[in-house]
């Protein structure tokens, strides 16, 4: 009967759009907490593309814009050098100049695994603020 099919379709539909709301409130609320945090997080995968960041990575990065860890060699090649082999366990310091100034950023990293893919999670701290 189509009627009983319909009403099976506009089940499913209304089940899959409830799920989607649900992901996008819960990616916003993780969103959120990461832009509340004062430690700069970006997370890398395998091939250097940026999964996530926080506006604090940004704000340290002094850029608008990051979607690969080599748009870093415009602000310096040895940062981007850095986050590229960069692996969970490190802790390293580097600096680098900008328009601001000198930079110096302690790093930390750490790593897990979603959906069969090597995540690294760099966290990124300014040696230089007080706190």
């Amino acid at each position: 009967d189509s009627s009983m099919v319909n009403v099976m379709l506009n089940r499913i539909a209304r089940i899959l759009y409830n799920v989607k709301q649900e992901t996008a409130q819960r990616e916003k609320y993780y969103e959120l907490i990461m832009d509340f945090v004062e430690t700069g997080i970006v997370v890398l995968n395998s091939k250097g593309s940026v999964y996530q960041k926080n506006k604090e990575a940004m704000n340290l990065l002094g850029l608008d814009v990051l979607t690969h860890v080599k748009q870093l060699s415009r602000i310096s090649d040895e940062l981007m050098i850095a986050l590229e082999k960069a692996v969970p366990g490190d802790k390293l310091q580097i600096q680098f100049n900008t328009e601001r100034g000198t930079v110096h950023l302690a790093l930390r990293v750490s790593g897990i695994r979603i959906k069969d893919e090597e995540l690294r999670i760099i966290a990124l701290s300014d040696i230089n603020r007080d706190g």
